[in-house]
């Protein structure tokens, strides 16, 4: 997770995505399993970027996605 944040936190401060992806290739970062070529790229990043798992949810939505156990241990005034 610290390196979603990460990526995030580069996009926010103005690295374009190609930058994000050189700068994790060149510090020999592996990126997850489902990159086919084993490297960081824009194609990947951008996806990363835009998948709504990284987007912020209500209580009420994670209520759906999540396990109850999970749930309990939620803060629902943060949401």
């Amino acid at each position: 997770m610290s390196t979603v944040r990460r990526i995030f936190y580069m996009v926010a401060q103005g690295a374009t995505l190609h930058g994000v992806a050189q700068t994790l290739n060149c510090e020999g970062l592996q990126p997850p399993e489902i990159s086919r070529s084993g490297l960081w790229n824009v194609a990947f990043v951008r996806g990363m970027i835009k998948d709504d798992v990284y987007r912020p949810h209500s209580f009420e939505e994670l209520e759906a996605l999540v396990a109850p156990e999970v749930l309990a241990q939620l803060d629902r005034s943060s949401s």
